[in-house]
């Protein structure tokens, strides 16, 4: 029986899903081949006659503008008339002074014109919270770099793009396009019992999407490997495969959280807006509280070089820590599935084409979504890492709760709209028509 219900799922699925498999593989095999593409331009213009040209001619610029700088030194003095000068001309940050010729320097790289042909650039980090530091090509230089699916920019900023916008376009398709026809009525009337035909969606549904991003990853990969000389990929292997597979993990966990969305949510517009808002709500608690264990980390060191913008898995780049990563990620899996598997032998599809399909989830949803709003958007870590006073800290503090009871206000009524547009509009009518009556 069990077979059969696959056969018939598959049967009716298998266009999507094996789209949505092919467009995966197509977005890896394109941004593999665009970005080893310019990758190859620039290493043939670095290893060309012009490249040494540009060099040169860059040079003397640089040695023309040091001795304008110094003449205008020697005319103006250490004054601020001379650092508006310098401001005007080139970046500040970029001029030293060399105490050995007693004269002022531009640093070398301002105007060379050479790409380094390395693969990644190296990260200056705080080693164990001394004032020591180290390089090392770490997550989120991976990420910057452009060349793989996860995107390109800080992580919980990019789940839209490219590789995650995939699982999160299969999770709410599974169910909500079946509310949409009549093959859920179809499903439902038959020998199969609402549980084995959610539990064989949500498997068929997981088993298409993880094989789709591993043979896209591997495509991926693959033409990096292919095109660029090892020598240049200046990070090890099994370092790239494991980041890859924890980047996966991270998209099932989008692909059950938007499955949860399509299975409650009976209207398209709202069912995805609510979608992206929850995600994109989730990005900025991410966000926040990525900074804060930053600060954690780090609030004792002095003069670092650690950047600012980072992800938990620049934060805690060891293996064992992606393993614990990944293990609360399976636990929330766990549980998605579970409410998943729970709420959709409870739908009745009779109002199908209601914002909430569960009547009695929507004032619990509708308190819960008003409050994560207000938190989402209100939420500032900056109160706690920078240094102020008391007095302005609590000033802040009051303002950012003004701000959340007033989201909270604004979203509790957008919701209790949509969830009783019908019954509004009835009301309004009804209203109207006696109104008109007693003209």
């Amino acid at each position: 029986m069990k077979s059969e219900l696959l056969a018939l799922i598959w049967k009716r699925e298998k266009l999507a899903l094996v789209s949505i498999g092919l467009l995966f593989c197509l977005f890896g095999l394109s941004l593999g081949i665009r970005q080893t593409s310019i990758w190859q331009s620039n290493h043939i213009y670095n290893n060309s006659t012009e490249a040494i040209e540009d060099q040169q001619a860059a040079k003397r610029a640089q040695a023309q503008l040091e001795d304008e700088l110094n003449q205008k030194y020697e005319e103006y003095g250490d004054s601020q008339k001379f650092w508006q000068y310098v401001n005007s001309v080139t970046s500040i940050d970029q001029v030293t002074f060399d105490q050995s010729t007693h004269r002022y320097k531009i640093d070398d790289s301002y105007y060379s014109s050479y790409q380094t042909e390395q693969l990644f650039q190296k990260t200056t980090i705080v080693k164990n919270k001394e004032n020591k530091t180290t390089q090392i090509v770490g997550a989120q230089d991976i990420l910057n770099s452009g060349y793989f699916l996860i995107g390109n920019g800080d992580l919980s900023q990019y789940i839209f793009r490219g590789f995650f916008l995939f699982f999160i376009i299969a999770g709410f398709i599974n169910c909500f396009v079946d509310y949409k026809t009549n093959f859920v009525l179809l499903l439902r009337s038959s020998r199969f019992s609402n549980k084995k035909i959610i539990q064989t969606k949500i498997v068929l549904g997981t088993m298409a999407i993880v094989l789709s991003a591993i043979v896209a990853t591997a495509i991926n990969l693959s033409i990096v490997y292919l095109r660029i000389p090892h020598e240049y990929i200046n990070i090890s292997f099994f370092y790239l495969i494991a980041f890859h597979g924890v980047m996966i993990m991270i998209g099932l966990l989008l692909y059950y959280i938007s499955l949860l969305a399509g299975v409650i949510c009976g209207q398209l517009v709202t069912g995805v807006i609510s979608l992206f808002g929850f995600l994109l709500g989730l990005s900025f608690i991410s966000s926040n509280l990525q900074t804060y264990l930053y600060y954690l980390s780090f609030k004792d060191v002095s003069g670092s070089d650690y950047y600012y913008s980072v992800n938990l898995f620049s934060l805690y780049p060891s293996y064992q820590a992606w393993v614990i990563i990944c293990l609360g990620i399976i636990l929330l899996i766990a549980l998605l599935y579970q409410v998943t598997v729970v709420l959709y032998q409870k739908i009745s599809f009779e109002n199908r084409n209601q914002f909430i399909l569960l009547l009695k989830l929507r004032w619990p949803l509708t308190i819960f979504a008003s409050l994560f709003t207000a938190f989402a958007t209100t939420w500032d870590m900056s109160t706690v890492i920078n240094p102020l006073e008391d007095e302005t800290r609590q000033m802040i503090i009051d303002g950012k709760i003004m701000q959340a009871v007033l989201v909270f206000l604004v979203m509790f009524m957008v919701f209790v709209v949509v969830n009783y547009a019908n019954r509004i509009l009835d009301f309004l009518m009804c209203h109207h028509r006696k109104a008109h009556v007693n003209k």
